[in-house]
Parts: C-alpha cells; sequence; structure tokens
C-alpha cells in the first residue's frame, strides 16, 4: 500500500499535464488522427540528415523531471536518516532494497498511468474523432515506456544519492539524458543504437509489432539491471 503522502504526490502530475498543455484545452479540436496527437503531445519529431526521428527530447520530460524532483530520494533518504547499527543488522540488503524498489516500481506505474491518462482525456476533446483503439494503442505502449523510463532514471537517482549526494546523482543522471539525446540525434540510420537507446521511440511506432515487443522487453531488461546493480552494490557497500 502506498503512504498517504505518496499518493498525493503521484496525482500532482494532473495538474502539471493542463498547465503545461493549456494552450491545447482552449484551441479547436485538431484534425490531426488521436494517435497521431497523442504522439505528438509526448514526443519530439526530428529530422536529421532527412532521417525522421521520434524521441523523448528534453521538452518532453517534464512529467519524468516531476516525478524525479517528487520521489528521486524515496529509497535515499530512509537509508541516510536510519542510524547505521540499524541498517548494517539488516543482513540482506539487496532484498531490502529490490522491496524498496518495487514499491517505487508501483507509484511510476500509477503515475505515468494517471499521466497518459490525462493526455488521453485530453485527447477525447482535442480531436475531432475522439479517442479511437488506435490512439488507446498507442496509450498503452508510452504507459509500458514512461514506467520503465521513470524506474530507470530515479532508481538511478536514489543510489546515487546514497554514495555521493542528491545533488550529484541528478546531475550524473541528466548529464546521462543529454548525452543520449545527442546519441539519438547522431544515429543516422542505425536501427541498433536508435532501439536501445531508451529515449528514441521510433521503432515504437514505425516498426512491426515485434521490434516494438523488443524494445520494450528492453527497456525492462535495462531497469532490471540497474535495479540489480543497486541491490549488490547496497549489499556489499560500506555507507558508514
Amino acid at each position: 500500500m502506498f503512504k498517504g503522502n505518496a499518493i498525493l504526490k503521484i496525482f500532482c502530475v494532473i495538474p502539471y499535464t493542463l498547465i503545461v498543455n493549456a494552450f491545447e484545452l482552449i484551441s479547436e479540436p485538431s484534425e490531426m488522427a488521436p494517435a497521431d496527437w497523442m504522439i505528438e503531445m509526448m514526443v519530439s519529431r526530428l529530422t536529421v540528415s532527412g532521417n525522421t526521428l521520434l524521441l523523448f527530447a528534453l521538452n518532453n520530460l517534464g512529467y519524468l523531471v516531476l516525478f524525479n524532483i517528487l520521489f528521486g530520494n524515496h529509497i535515499s533518504d530512509w537509508v541516510k536518516s536510519v542510524p547505521a547499527f540499524r541498517f548494517s543488522r539488516i543482513k540482506r540488503r539487496d532484498v531490502w532494497f529490490f522491496g524498496r524498489c518495487a514499491g517505487l516500481i508501483g507509484i511510476a506505474g500509477c503515475y505515468s498511468l494517471i499521466y497518459v491518462g490525462t493526455l488521453l482525456w485530453m485527447c477525447q476533446f482535442q480531436t475531432v474523432r475522439g479517442v479511437d483503439r488506435e490512439a488507446l494503442r498507442v496509450s498503452v505502449v508510452f504507459w509500458l515506456v514512461c514506467t520503465a523510463l521513470l524506474i530507470m532514471t530515479t532508481v538511478g537517482i536514489n543510489l546515487l544519492s546514497v554514495s555521493c549526494g542528491t545533488a550529484r546523482g541528478f546531475l550524473v543522471v541528466y548529464v546521462i539524458s543529454v548525452c543520449l539525446v545527442v546519441l539519438a540525434l547522431n544515429s543516422g540510420n542505425s536501427s541498433i543504437l536508435q532501439t536501445i537507446n531508451p529515449l528514441c521511440v521510433f521503432y515504437l511506432f514505425e516498426a512491426d509489432s515485434k521490434t516494438q515487443l523488443i524494445r520494450i522487453v528492453y527497456d525492462y531488461i535495462v531497469a532490471a539491471g540497474i535495479c540489480a546493480a543497486g541491490g549488490v552494490y547496497l549489499q556489499h557497500k560500506d555507507l558508514w
């Protein structure tokens, strides 16, 4: 079960989404297909050297930044606040960490579901055709990918915060994010680089279903890898 303050934090994404997209709420309904409208709201479509890229550029990641601010110390603050002797008595700190990660994964899933759901609600009124089956499919894909991205970044920030402080944790994660955007812009026609880049989502919507599934599974493998590495780190690291 989530604590009350976690629930309140999760719902902060609703006013954020409505405020950031306030212009869409007061504009005339778009003739765009509902699925295309959802894609345009969540990613940037860039043309580089004649190649079209769909990626989570920095201007599309406000919801992620908000989540990182709200939960970037979800695990690390507890580790720092408890007495050293109490934490050191936990024999399987890796198992303890995985439990905390499970809670954070649940929070991330609810948060991204509300975020995508808010956009889907807007889509119902801001497109002439309203929500259709393809828009729902796109929304499910975005929900899965957004959740994985939230897990990767937030667990990473929490881990780095334990060892080097919250500010440095944020800095390192966002420097990596900027590097991934730059890498996407310079990936050219490389399908491999675009598929393995968590911020490049071209192959989620411009490829066959098999490639889409591979990409989604890949994102969760990366997220699981970060959680596993964190468990190993805490199990063997002397924090005091």
